[in-house]
């Protein structure tokens, strides 16, 4: 469970550990070098053990980071858990827990909320905020992969049973705790889940008429649209593209529009397209994706921009850091080279930042690894 602390154990008290201090307690934030345009900015340094650290953004710009710890080695002082690296403001807080894959992260009206695999991707799911943390989704489920959104009365959780091939979601409060019992989304074909725990084959966003889930089956990439009753017969499933070689789906949607992206596995190019909330793909079922870059190896998660526009993050050829913008009708307006080398290729999450967007990346050329960001402007994506 997450807990507050004011002062570091004292060495006076026997029973004060360095260990349980950071296992069982959050601290106080620290200052956070904000990014500057054309500049790295280092924001956290890695143990060299670290297990492929995971990024994810929140709508309120902020940065979740989840990392296993894999022996004794700290992540910047601390052993394994969640941060959440706030690029609105200088103060950095750390959310310590026992150890996690899988991070996914939403904000909403009752605030920041992440869920994680507990002690692996084929166990429960464990729903966390700054002051509570409990299990949602039980061990025996054995639930591969899931996604969280936020609405203003509370989250939704997709996830994945692969002994039964079937897709679920979950409707939660804004605590965290279930509304009822979960129900089984129609998918015309088995989600696929025979990735390791760096590929999502899943993505969820909450619209103004319900939720869009995007999910990777064995024929092709499917948007799953339900409402917030949950009725599983009032459940729809569209298309998007009919292609086995799609991973790792990215939504977010921005008024009466959704914008996805995803990666082709087979060619490397990072494809995007713009669907209404109903899940209807812009331009007619005809209207092919549109096609950016090439040896696209990890595609970060859409952000919506205030003029209705939408940007995502990519890394090619294994480590150079693309950024590219997108209008409300889908169509790129430019891209840009933010890191030409360097970068893992398996850490990436992107942030609005006044007229700017901020990368967020792990920086394998430094030692030891470190997370780092770096800022461009908007209006030098051309």
């Amino acid at each position: 469970m997450f807990k507050h602390l004011d002062d570091a154990p004292s060495a006076s008290d026997p029973r004060a550990t360095w260990d349980a201090y950071w296992r069982g307690l959050v601290a106080q934030p620290r200052s956070l070098a904000l990014p500057i345009a054309g500049k790295t900015t280092e924001l956290v340094k890695l143990a060299m053990n670290q297990s492929w650290p995971e990024l994810v953004t929140t709508s309120t710009g902020a940065i979740v980071l989840g990392v296993t710890r894999l022996d004794d080695a700290p992540l910047d002082g601390h052993p394994d858990g969640i941060a959440l690296l706030d690029l609105a403001s200088p103060v950095r807080s750390w959310f310590v827990t026992h150890a996690q894959e899988g991070v996914d992260a939403a904000s909403g009206s009752a605030g920041t909320a992440v869920i994680f695999a507990d002690q692996g991707m084929t166990t429960g799911w464990s729903f966390a905020t700054g002051t509570s943390e409990h299990v949602i989704v039980d061990r025996s489920e054995h639930a591969t992969h899931a996604a969280i959104a936020a609405s203003d009365s509370g989250y939704a959780v997709v996830y994945i049973k692969p002994k039964t091939s079937t897709l679920f979601a979950l409707a939660l409060d804004p605590t965290g705790k279930p509304r009822g019992p979960a129900a089984q989304l129609p998918v015309p074909s088995p989600p696929i889940t025979k990735w390791h725990r760096g590929i999502h084959p899943l993505a969820l966003a909450h619209t103004s008429k319900g939720w869009i889930a995007i999910v990777v089956t064995e024929v092709g990439l499917v948007a799953d649209t339900f409402d917030d009753s949950f009725e599983p017969a009032l459940a729809h499933t569209t298309f998007l593209a009919n292609d086995n070689n799609l991973v790792e789906p990215r939504v977010v949607v921005a008024k009466d529009r959704a914008f996805l992206a995803w990666r082709n596995h087979s060619n490397g190019a990072l494809l995007t397209r713009i669907m209404t909330v109903d899940a209807r793909i812009h331009g007619g079922e005809a209207a092919p994706p549109e096609a950016t870059g090439s040896e696209v190896t990890l595609v970060s998660k859409p952000i919506a921009l205030d003029d209705g526009g939408f940007a995502v993050a990519w890394i090619e050829a294994e480590h150079e850091v693309h950024v590219g913008r997108w209008n409300a009708a889908g169509s790129r307006i430019g891209t840009g080279l933010v890191a030409v080398s360097g970068a893992a290729p398996f850490t990436l999450a992107l942030v609005a930042q006044g007229k700017a967007l901020v990368a967020t990346f792990e920086d394998e050329s430094r030692y030891p690894y470190s997370l780092v960001a770096r800022r461009v402007e908007l209006d030098a994506l051309h």
